[in-house]
């Protein structure tokens, strides 16, 4: 099976596919066609970066804190 890949839109939100969608919904999508029945996923800790999941990342819980305020 192929990679899923997403970009980075605007530090909040990915490109995927050509749709500006939150990470979580773009993750939603890849794992529905992957065969899967979740009804969530959480977009930082299903995308990755240089092989290290989002939310392993510094910068993903400063935007992960942001997004809860909201």
């Amino acid at each position: 099976m192929a990679a899923k890949r997403c970009t980075v839109h605007d530090g909040r939100k990915v490109n995927f596919r050509g749709e500006i969608m939150s990470p979580s919904r773009a993750g939603l999508i890849a794992v529905h066609e992957m065969g899967f029945t979740w009804p969530t996923v959480s977009g930082f800790e299903y995308w990755t970066l240089n092989g290290r999941r989002l939310v392993d990342l510094p910068f993903a819980v400063e935007v992960a804190s942001d997004e809860q305020e909201t």
